[in-house]
């Protein structure tokens, strides 16, 4: 019984992860398809950006958003999901 309860426990926190990972990678490619433009177009309009920002400064600039995001997302999605859990929980044994 203990060890049937272990395992739907460590099931919900697969599926939790798995979650999160989704959102945070739809996150990710927001905020990538957003920062992007931007940044390569900038690099092609201004001649400033064009002669200081190298084609590595510009990729960072697009990636660094992108990790971000994936990181707050996941992590948001993952406290909901634990916080949800342990309502549920203390519902139960009321």
């Amino acid at each position: 019984m203990a060890e049937d309860q272990a395992q739907a426990r460590a099931r919900e926190r697969m599926e939790a992860t798995n979650q999160a990972t989704i959102a945070g990678a739809k996150g990710a490619l927001l905020s990538t398809a957003i920062t992007a433009p931007i940044v390569l177009l900038s690099a092609r309009k201004f001649e400033w950006v064009r002669k200081n920002i190298k084609p590595t400064g510009r990729a960072i600039l697009v990636c660094f958003p992108a990790v971000g995001t994936f990181f707050v997302v996941a992590d948001k999605s993952i406290l909901k999901s634990a916080r949800d859990t342990s309502l549920a929980r203390i519902q139960n044994k009321t």
